[in-house]
C-alpha cells in the first residue's frame, strides 16, 4: 500500500496498529475513529475513501464517513469474508 502511496499525490495511506503500541513512529495506535479520520485528512468532502477489510470493520468505517457527511458515491468499499463472530471489530 506504501507503494501505491508513492506512485500517487492523491492517495494517503495511514497505517495503524490496533491491539498493541505502535513500535514505528509512522503508524497510529488503536482503533480507526472519526477524531483519526478528522486529524489526517483535509478537505474530506472532496475525498474518496476506499474501504475494505472484515465486515464489521467496513461497516463501522463507513458509518464514520457518512457521520463526516462524505457523499455517499465517494465511499468504496468491499468486505473480506471468512471471518466468525468472534473475530468481530469493535469486540475481544
Amino acid at each position: 500500500m506504501k507503494n501505491w502511496q508513492s506512485l500517487s499525490k492523491k492517495l494517503k495511506v495511514i497505517f495503524t496498529v490496533t491491539d498493541d503500541e505502535a513500535d514505528e513512529p509512522q503508524y497510529l495506535s488503536g482503533r480507526i475513529n472519526k477524531d483519526i479520520v478528522i486529524s489526517n485528512l483535509d478537505d474530506i468532502s472532496e475525498r474518496i475513501f476506499f474501504i475494505f477489510g472484515p465486515p464489521k470493520m467496513v461497516d463501522a468505517m463507513k458509518a464514520i464517513a457518512v457521520e463526516l457527511k462524505v457523499d455517499n458515491n465517494k465511499i468504496k468499499t468491499e468486505s473480506f469474508w471468512g471471518y466468525n463472530e468472534a473475530q468481530t471489530y469493535g469486540t475481544k
